[in-house]
């Protein structure tokens, strides 16, 4: 079902970057990761970098509902998710069509450094040795800047479970290097949310830990972790008929009762799944 207005405005993009050494050091990249095939897609637009996906409607609204959800709610980093058409060839054909997409400006600073999560420093395990690597490895934090990656990691993990995030791996989750030690930093990837059905017990599992909820776990977690309760509890105060508003009149679309209905589902499925853990 399409989502676009007469009147939709789109970024056309023209010029596909050739992925060499030279764009990832442009990008502030690492070449090995720029040549896999899924980060190819970038483009050259008024002497910007965008990276690019072709998405069907109900991708393209994941993308937009995940971006506001995840800086209004969570206060958490996401890119401005543009609407794009993005060119491309028929070979018995010269003249060149357009699929539609979203593109993202490139945010990596091209002063700092980045790295992603990896087992390394975030070792898959229950909520009684979670964040056991800040402790570990992330000494050299003075206490403020500790204690606003645990609150960002704490919004991340809530975000997560209330979007139904499944493509968690650690090459989807990216820190910057500052003076002091590291930040979160912009989220990027949120393929694969939205599509939970009913749940009795949420089985969270990503690049930074594991646990179930509820568990005997959790309450250990939540011992650790006190703060964590009021930010789950963040779930519960989320107008989504208010955001779908807003991204309907932000990006001049049309967002019909069906995919209303289907967001607001999910929603409940997750509001209900939260008031049943008791917090």
């Amino acid at each position: 079902m399409d989502i676009f207005k007469e009147n939709t405005q789109f970024l056309k993009l023209e010029q596909q970057c050739i992925c060499n050494d030279a764009l990832a050091k442009l990008i502030n990249i690492d070449s090995q990761t720029l040549y896999r095939k899924k980060y190819q897609n970038w483009y050259k637009e008024n002497g910007k970098f965008y990276y690019v996906k072709t998405l069907n409607s109900k991708e393209i609204l994941n993308y937009l509902l995940c971006e506001k959800i995840a800086t209004t709610i969570f206060n958490l980093q996401a890119p401005e998710f543009l609407l794009a058409k993005i060119p491309f060839y028929i070979s018995t054909a010269l003249t060149i069509h357009y699929k539609i997409g979203l593109a993202s400006l490139n945010f990596r600073k091209p002063e700092k450094t980045y790295f992603y999560a990896n087992q390394d420093y975030f070792p898959f395990c229950n909520p009684k040795e979670a964040f056991l690597f800040l402790e570990q490895f992330f000494s050299i934090l003075n206490n403020d800047l500790y204690q606003k990656l645990v609150d960002d990691l704490l919004n991340l993990i809530t975000f997560h479970i209330y979007t139904g995030m499944r493509d968690l791996i650690d090459c989807n989750l990216l820190f910057e290097k500052v003076k002091d030690g590291f930040l979160l930093a912009t989220l990027y990837d949120f393929d694969f949310c939205f599509e939970n059905g009913i749940i009795e017990k949420y089985h969270y599992k990503s690049s930074i830990c594991e646990f179930d909820l509820p568990s005997k776990d959790l309450a250990n977690f939540l011992e650790k972790y006190p703060e964590f309760s009021s930010i789950l509890l963040k779930i519960e105060n989320i107008d989504m008929s208010k955001i779908l508003n807003e991204i309907a009149n932000e990006k001049n679309l049309f967002i019909n009762d069906f995919y209303k209905k289907y967001y607001l589902k999910q929603d409940e499925i997750k509001k209900d799944f939260i008031r049943s853990i008791h917090l």
